[in-house]
């Protein structure tokens, strides 16, 4: 019999998965969440059965015209090999950079649209290929997020390397908080480096064991990507629940 006196679930509490943690912009800014990179892992791993096809296509798409936008830039400005000669090393950076900066209407948005595929899987969302692209109503922010970030860790880099790291790896959830959270540039950037911050080596270990798993099934002939790739698109949409949580699942897409 069913407890007159219990309280209603939430929506929120009934779409999350129940081995799933959701956090909050305020915790997250405060340091107030923590995690375990095993917990992330088998949980996305968990989320990749029933998605596995629709998230590795999603992956492909983005990836490849992320590729061929990049490539088309390259082939049609200046090669920036051609400054590495006669000790012009900075200036075939920032001419890499200008190429990068030029690609972000396209290359920006879709990846963000990418993290959501992951963010609704991770919330109990049917996962769309279609998610890719709803990010492009958010182009201006995206933008501003893109060109201050870039030049933040560019920056970063040429101050002996470790600033501009920090930066690169505090930054990764700012074009996601400001498409979920509806939050300014700045806000979504600080707001992402400040939570980061908090476990900032336990996220990069994230990152580099992600990018370790999806470079060794690679190998043999791409096959192991079918598997890898979904998770792990879905182990950073699980990790931004965990620290930011969703405001509201249904306005995400």
């Amino acid at each position: 019999m069913t407890d007159p006196y219990e309280s209603p679930k939430s929506e929120l509490q009934d779409r999350v998965p129940t081995t799933g943690i959701v956090g909050s912009l305020g915790t997250a800014v405060a340091g107030e969440y923590s995690y375990a990179i095993s917990d992330v892992m088998k949980e996305a791993w968990s989320l990749v059965k029933g998605a596995k096809l629709p998230i590795f296509l999603a992956g492909i798409i983005a990836i490849g015209i992320v590729m061929a936008v990049q490539q088309v830039i390259v082939y049609l400005s200046v090669d920036p090999q051609s400054y590495l000669s006669g000790g012009e090393f900075l200036k075939g950076i920032a001419i890499s950079q200008l190429q990068s900066i030029v690609a972000l209407p396209v290359t920006l948005p879709l990846l963000t649209g990418l993290m959501f595929v992951g963010i609704n899987r991770a919330c109990g969302k049917a996962t769309l290929i279609g998610d890719l692209f709803f990010c492009f109503s958010k182009l201006v922010p995206l933008l501003a997020i893109g060109v201050i970030s870039m030049i933040c860790m560019s920056i970063g880099y040429i101050l002996l390397f470790v600033p501009g790291l920090y930066l690169a790896v505090a930054y990764i959830f700012a074009a996601p908080l400001v498409v979920e959270k509806n939050l300014s540039p700045w806000q979504a950037l600080e707001s992402s480096r400040k939570a980061v911050t908090h476990s900032w080596f336990k996220t990069l270990g994230l990152i580099l064991l992600l990018g370790l798993i999806v470079a060794l099934s690679a190998i043999p002939l791409l096959i192991g990507l079918i598997w890898t790739l979904p998770f792990t698109i879905i182990a950073y949409g699980v990790l931004y629940r965990v620290i930011f949580g969703v405001e509201d699942l249904k306005e995400v897409v």
